[in-house]
């Protein structure tokens, strides 16, 4: 394997589609655009080897490099440090099989990060899974909508005992999905102070 490069950044969805702030705060909520990262997923055929990788879907496993089980076969493994280039070289000589296919989805997916004490209340706010307590457990993703849009969220918790969400998406909708989570932010403050 070759020394790691150093990322290189994509063009931020947000500045693309005319939003020049890729950060926002509010009274219980903090919201930012990852921006690099590199995004690789990883599909195998049923029957193929994948040794080190989660199996049961919604695990994670860390490093530098997180593995995100999407379902049966199916991994998104992500870095903020380590090139795309890098975390495909890695599958490419973990899984040396015809049955594994890695491929990069970097400029495919966008990524917001929310944390604070209201993030809970905004994401159960849109979606339809009990993020408040989701909290109680170890770190673990799940794919859900959030009002017609197809989100994977990625939760940890947070060194200071908050929680921290990465949502995943297509990078097309990031505007539409920029606005909903502030728009939505106000009811998540008052929910986050009155419970």
């Amino acid at each position: 394997m070759t020394a790691p490069g150093k990322i290189k950044a994509t063009p931020s969805a947000l500045l693309q589609s005319g939003i020049e702030t890729c950060e926002f705060r509010s009274q219980s909520v903090s919201l930012a655009e990852i921006n690099p990262i590199s995004i690789v997923r990883i599909d195998a055929l049923p029957g193929s080897s994948v040794n080190g990788l989660p199996e049961i879907s919604g695990a994670c496993i860390d490093g530098d490099s997180t593995t995100l089980c999407l379902r049966p076969e199916e991994w998104l493994v992500v870095s903020e440090t380590l090139t795309s280039e890098d975390l495909l070289l890695r599958a490419q000589s973990q899984f040396e099989s015809d049955l594994v296919f890695a491929s990069d989805n970097s400029d495919g997916l966008a990524v917001f990060r929310v944390e604070g004490s209201g993030a809970a209340w905004l994401l159960s706010k849109l979606s339809g899974l009990d993020f408040i307590a989701g909290q109680a457990g170890a770190e673990h993703c799940a794919q859900t909508l959030m009002l017609n849009l197809d989100v994977l969220v990625h939760y940890r918790p947070g060194k200071d005992g908050g929680a921290i969400f990465d949502l995943f998406f297509d990078r097309s909708l990031a505007r539409y999905f920029w606005e909903l989570l502030i728009a939505s932010t106000p009811h998540a403050d008052y929910l986050a102070e009155a419970f």
